[in-house]
């Protein structure tokens, strides 16, 4: 396993809430580590092009709107064709951390989560849904 941190900050994208609170957990790592953020979003076959590009949008817009804006914080995406936990497993080998969202039901790892946390060879940060605080 590297210990050294010199690689981006790599997270996980689908468009879902808890992804989108990945991205932002993601994007203050980046800042902190003063390196760039790279958004992964795997590509399904029934994926609309337009759908791919809002998604990839939004996610660099919370990616924006988490940091201070004082790093120049520098964003760049991958698109792939592998299946998800492929992908990030893939991008985590150069990566000083690689970040994505817990998916599945409260207290159960989603199966792309779980197969990354069980796989990777380097930090895995899993982000929950809700950070648990009763409101």
């Amino acid at each position: 396993m590297r210990t050294t941190a010199v690689g981006n900050v790599v997270v996980g994208v689908d468009g879902s809430r808890c992804s989108l609170r990945a991205v932002a957990a993601a994007a203050m790592e980046a800042e902190r580590r003063r390196v760039p953020l790279r958004l992964v979003y795997a590509v399904h076959p029934d994926d609309d092009p337009g759908r791919i590009d809002a998604i990839i949008a939004g996610a660099a817009r919370v990616a924006r709107y988490s940091t201070t804006g004082r790093s120049g914080l520098v964003i760049t995406v991958t698109l792939t064709d592998q299946p998800p936990a492929d992908a990030l497993l893939g991008e985590a080998r150069e990566a000083s951390v690689l970040v994505l969202g817990e998916g599945g039901a409260p207290d159960k790892l989603g199966p792309v989560a779980s197969q990354v946390h069980r796989e990777a060879e380097g930090p895995v940060v899993l982000v929950p849904l809700t950070t648990g605080r009763a409101g």
